[in-house]
């Protein structure tokens, strides 16, 4: 399998970016934050899938990570490789949820659509699940440690067992499932389960007859209260009290629509009456109220009339003071004084009223009026308001009178309903109805007494079918209980063949040490010894000490080559291309030399993708 091209809409901080694998080793060389991780992760996705958001606050899924920030609604793309069964176009677009995600494939020489693989393409495609492909061909920046799986282990167990062992143990497989699948055949034959479903089917059709015979008879005993209740209240009913009643609710209707009426008209005459209103209600009680206005024009005038006296005083004082009249010159100093006195004052009293007379101006200006026409629109105003007023008290009068017959009204009502058993307005029909009712409720009882009948028959049946069904169901039940015993001694049996074969499966340990001996000798011929136990687990040294005890750079190494190892072994279907998230970080100068030569001789059986940000590891 390799690997052609890609598009990414929308993955991690990816947004409408292609690449090409142009290369049987491609090396992307780029610096920290690029985004080789991100294209590493998207790779694996457009195999196998994205897992679900995590609802773990302190955690988040592969899905959770990438999504774009903007997220709105493009999260994903597309891949181009070849493989055995020709060359293909993968496309996934991610949902909020799995369920969401949309999977398509496309034949690259035909862009039709394609049913070769389905959304499980990793797993079909290579043969092994996402957990066995992230353990071997896919090393993950700084994620190289890998352990075992179901996945891993069947996988590695194929192909070492002797063909005897196979066919022996398949044979015995055969036999025991094939045995397990005609008892398993016998207990269907029995059909308990459709046999219990019919027994529970008549009992529940039972129940509902019971139901339904219980309604029959409540419903007859109700229809015959009804039928006494009805005649009860026809003989009951005084015919000239009950004309009596309706009408005086007559008439206290036709009182309140008339006051409604009346109501109505007022009101919309005091609309009227408010439309010919010029003044606002504010100006008004400002002009009508405010004493300032007529202050402030009294000491206006005031002012003029002092200041005229002030004149002809100064006048006359200069002219007593030249012709050297005494008397002259005394009253003209007394006169000229007080119009002084006067002149402060008035001026005083004028300043104090001044913000009262601008807002008068304004108001005159607002409505354009003089000195006449204001008197007029005052007294229109006077004129209106008590008028309204008048209207209002008429309002609440006739809301007054409404209420009260409306509550009297309301009491005949109730009164007519308590003593003849319906509404006023109903009365005339339900009197007439009575009778249709009578008879309909007759012809009613008499279909519930057939229905009665009908059930009472159905319910004796159903008996007889149940205890029939009862012996049956006890009958099988005997044979279920023997069939069970057989299995269980058959899945038993299964069981010691699995574990046989598991014990047998060990034998995968000697291949994947060869292999993985087979790159670490190329690295350190001389090194600490590696031991690869049954569950894959590393340990080295005369004391088989953890391989976590190594330095960073031997650390990487030994799990670097243990996937080498694996890839080796697991891909029977279809050889994987090889994803590397810059491994050899950790690596001196002489390691990465031989991971490099290395590379060089593996990208001949499989296609090698190096993502780095260093140009010597490159």
């Amino acid at each position: 399998m390799k690997l052609i091209s890609c598009h990414i809409d929308a993955f991690g901080k990816f947004k409408n970016v292609d690449f090409k694998f142009d290369k049987d080793l491609f090396v992307l060389c780029e610096k920290n934050g690029f985004g080789k991780t991100t294209l590493a992760e998207f790779i694996k996705a457009m195999f196998y899938s994205l897992p679900a958001s995590s609802k773990r606050a302190n955690y988040k899924s592969e899905r959770d990570l990438y999504k774009p920030f903007d997220y709105e609604g493009k999260f994903g793309g597309r891949l181009t490789f070849s493989c055995k069964k020709g060359t293909f176009i993968v496309v996934r677009q991610f949902g909020s949820t799995p369920t969401l995600d949309r999977f398509y494939l496309f034949d690259a020489k035909t862009n039709l659509i394609s049913n070769e693989f389905s959304s499980n393409l990793g797993e079909e495609l290579f043969g092994v699940g996402k957990e066995t492909f992230e353990n071997s061909t896919f090393f993950g920046q700084q994620n190289l440690v890998s352990g075992i799986n179901d996945d891993i282990r069947a996988s590695l167990s194929t192909g070492i067992l002797s063909g005897d062992d196979v066919d022996n143990y398949e044979n015995a497989q055969t036999i025991i499932q094939k045995k397990i699948k005609e008892i398993k055949s016998e207990v269907k034959a029995l059909k308990i389960e459709e046999t219990n479903d019919d027994y529970e089917r008549l009992r529940a059709k039972e129940e509902v007859l019971k139901i339904k015979l219980e309604r029959v008879e409540a419903e007859a005993k109700q229809i015959m209260q009804t039928q006494q209740n009805i005649s009860k209240s026809k003989n009951s009913i005084n015919e000239k009290e009950a004309v009596a009643y309706i009408n005086r609710n007559i008439a206290l209707e036709s009182v309140i629509d008339a006051d409604m009426e009346r109501v109505f008209q007022k009101e919309q005459h005091r609309k009227e009456l408010l439309t010919d209103i010029k003044i606002q209600k504010q100006d008004y009680d400002f002009l009508r109220k405010n004493e300032n206005i007529k202050k402030g024009h009294n000491a206006n005038n005031a002012l003029f009339a002092f200041l005229v006296l002030a004149i002809i005083g100064g006048v006359c004082l200069i002219c007593g003071g030249v012709l050297q009249i005494n008397l002259l010159f005394i009253i003209a100093s007394v006169l000229t004084l007080i119009s002084l006195i006067g002149l402060i004052i008035c001026i005083f009293m004028a300043r104090s009223c001044a913000e009262d007379l601008k807002e008068y101006a304004e108001i005159m200006k607002k409505y354009k009026l003089n000195a006449k026409s204001l008197k007029s629109e005052m007294e229109k105003f006077d004129k209106i308001v008590n008028d309204i007023k008048y209207i209002d008290e008429e309002i609440v009068r006739l809301n007054t009178s409404i209420e009260k017959n409306s509550i009297e009204a309301k009491n005949i009502k109730n009164q007519f309903k308590m003593i003849f058993g319906c509404e006023i307005k109903n009365y005339y029909s339900e009197n007439n109805t009575r009778s249709r009712e009578l008879s309909s409720l007759e012809k009613r009882n008499v279909e519930l007494l057939t229905d009665k009948k009908h059930f009472v028959e159905e319910l004796e049946n159903l008996h007889d079918k149940l205890f029939e069904l009862s012996d049956n169901i006890a009958s099988k039940n005997e044979k279920l209980a023997e069939y069970q015993k057989k299995l269980e001694i058959l899945t038993k049996t299964t069981t010691f063949l699995e574990h046989s074969r598991d014990a047998i499966s060990n034998r995968y340990i000697e291949p994947v040490s060869s292999r993985f001996n087979k790159y670490y000798k190329r690295f350190l011929d001389d090194g600490d010894e590696i031991i690869i136990d049954s569950n894959l687990g590393l340990r080295f040294g005369e004391r088989y000490s953890e391989v976590d005890y190594l330095s960073a750079g031997l650390y990487d190494l030994v799990y670097i080559c243990k996937r080498f190892a694996l890839i080796d072994l697991l891909f029977k279907k279809e050889k994987p291309a090889i994803i590397l998230d810059d491994p050899f970080a950790n690596f001196d100068d002489d390691k990465l030399e031989v991971a490099k030569n290395l590379l060089n001789e593996l990208k001949d059986d499989y296609q090698i993708i190096l993502f780095t940000c260093q140009k010597a590891r490159a």
